[in-house]
């Protein structure tokens, strides 16, 4: 028995090897790429060059965007910090009621991926745009809100967090 578990350890562990690899072989390419001296794509490459990276700057449309994330992310930060750090000492230091409510809606970001989360978001904020006529999808308020939770998490935030501050029912088991 203990060697259909070693077996089964074995084909996991490659088979999240792999997944890993299919996922990060296109990052691993493109910045490859991304040194060619070629202004085309061409195999063999000419030469290498890091003259493409100055001139990614010239172009106001990667600047801006990049500000503009830069920005956000920013905001995000700042919010998860003003808003996680007194709800994460308030969870791990005190019990009172409703407790485990606030928990769950603060864990919420962990346990439904923000892509998720963004998107439908994105979609509402849509929908009250068009049902109210308010500029909402592009606001500020919307790019902040779906750009992460603000929220880290107690367990992050805490030193004092533990797996005693997670309801029995969260548990890992």
């Amino acid at each position: 028995m203990a060697g259909v578990w070693r077996i089964g350890r074995v084909l996991l562990g490659a088979l999240a090897g792999l997944s890993f690899a299919l996922m990060l072989l296109p990052i691993v390419f493109v910045s490859w790429l991304s040194f060619f001296k070629n202004e085309l794509l061409a195999f063999p490459p000419e030469g290498y060059t890091l003259r493409w990276f100055p001139q990614i700057w010239a172009q106001s449309q990667f600047a801006q965007g990049f500000a503009t994330s830069l920005e956000v992310a920013v905001m995000a930060m700042l919010g998860g910090l003003v808003l996680g750090i007194p709800a994460s000492l308030a969870l791990a230091r005190h019990a009172f009621r409703g407790r485990d409510a606030t928990m769950t809606l603060l864990t919420a970001p962990l346990i439904v991926p923000s892509i998720v989360i963004g998107t439908a978001l994105y979609i509402f904020f849509i929908e009250v745009e068009i049902a109210t006529g308010w500029p909402l999808a592009g606001s500020w308020a919307s790019r902040w809100r779906t750009s992460s939770s603000p929220f880290p998490g107690p367990c992050a935030s805490s030193p004092r967090a533990s797996s005693d501050s997670i309801p029995r029912s969260r548990r890992p088991r």
